[in-house]
């Protein structure tokens, strides 16, 4: 017989475990904003339009994960598409997602900065990133919704041509 104790090791690897998600995706939405600030400021662009970008991102979703299965299925083989598709899925989404940090960052520009600085980047980034930590509500609807809109936005801006109304936003300062 086995004792199934929720112990204080077990409430402490839960806590760090969400600590490390919430730091890791915060990062990488700065870090896409930073690298790719033109494609960023593209799909922020198309975020200003979310319901035709998450429904472009939920088909793109439904597509990886039919793909991702029909690849599990070939064993050893499917291995390397199944890593392949799934890591260019997420790495898309947050890519997208950084557009949403880019408008967010536009509409909590404090006094003295700019849409375009570090500081509003990093604000916009921790208010995203932990409204996704609030329970059911964060896990179940706004992250899910967030990251299949920046799919969508990602892919609608993947192949589009600089435009007036997307903004040219500089690198991060």
């Amino acid at each position: 017989m086995q004792d199934n104790y929720f112990t204080s090791a077990t409430v402490w690897m839960i806590v760090w475990l969400l600590i490390g998600a919430v730091l890791t995706v915060g990062a990488s939405l700065l870090m896409a904003r930073t690298l790719f600030p033109e494609f960023a400021g593209r799909c922020a662009a198309r975020c200003r339009t979310p319901v035709r970008a998450f429904f472009v991102g939920l088909l793109a979703a439904v597509a990886a994960a039919a793909v991702v299965a029909f690849a599990g299925k070939l064993g050893k083989a499917g291995q390397p598409l199944v890593f392949i598709i799934g890591g260019a899925a997420v790495l898309l989404a947050i890519a997208g997602a950084a557009g949403q940090v880019v408008l967010m960052a536009q509409r909590t520009v404090q006094h003295g900065e700019t849409a375009s600085s570090w500081a509003a980047s990093r604000r916009a980034a921790t208010i995203l990133v932990l409204s996704y930590v609030l329970p059911v509500a964060g896990w179940a609807v706004i992250m899910p919704l967030s990251l299949l809109t920046g799919l969508g936005c990602a892919i609608l801006s993947l192949r589009a041509a600089r435009t007036a109304d997307a903004p040219q936003l500089s690198p991060v300062s």
